[in-house]
């Protein structure tokens, strides 16, 4: 749905990682064990609360009716995925 609306809108997507996911990304690939999904699952939260977060930014504010009602439509989703990511990590050892 993003990539079909940013074509009609003629908005450029990222090709590519950015500074911070590739220093990210660098982080988990040094891990493995626990420690790798203690870290996966603490980026996972952290990237879907911001995710949330100008998702629901978005659904009010953008400039476009398109993107607003994209994002919105997005917003249940994305509350699943942080309630799970959330319920796995209380899962994990401490």
């Amino acid at each position: 749905d993003v990539k079909a609306l940013a074509a009609q809108k003629s908005i450029v997507l990222p090709s590519g990682l950015g500074k911070d996911q590739g220093k990210q990304a660098g982080e988990l690939t040094a891990l493995t064990g626990a420690a790798f999904d203690a870290r996966y699952l603490e980026q996972v939260e952290k990237l879907h609360e911001q995710s949330l977060n100008e998702c629901d930014d978005m659904s009010e504010d953008a400039y476009d009716g398109d993107i607003r009602a994209l994002a919105a439509r997005r917003l249940p989703l994305l509350k699943q995925h942080l309630e799970a990511a959330e319920q796995v990590q209380d899962q994990l050892p401490q």
